[in-house]
């Protein structure tokens, strides 16, 4: 059975150790992508997401200038970032 990730419904979120003392969290706000449940076979099931990198958000716009810049996403080269899961 296949989904298409309901970006109203969904959040990619991360959070990130910064200098071993604090906890620096944030999301993208755009995302897509596709999630395929093989019920009788889990190990062919998959998933395909897709975040938009400049729509970043840490609740700091000088660290998500940083994070958009080459330093990091370089969002002006890559603006799309993957991930995949496909077990074989």
């Amino acid at each position: 059975m296949a989904w298409n990730i309901d970006a109203t419904h969904s959040q990619a979120t991360f959070s990130v150790k910064h200098m071993m003392i604090s906890t620096v969290r944030g999301h993208f706000e755009v995302l897509s992508g596709q999630l395929n449940i093989d019920e009788a076979h889990p190990e062919n099931s998959w998933v395909e997401a897709e975040v938009d990198a400049a729509s970043i958000n840490t609740r700091d716009p000088k660290r998500d200038g940083h994070l958009k810049s080459p330093d990091f996403f370089d969002v002006r080269t890559v603006p799309q970032n993957y991930f995949q899961e496909h077990q074989s």
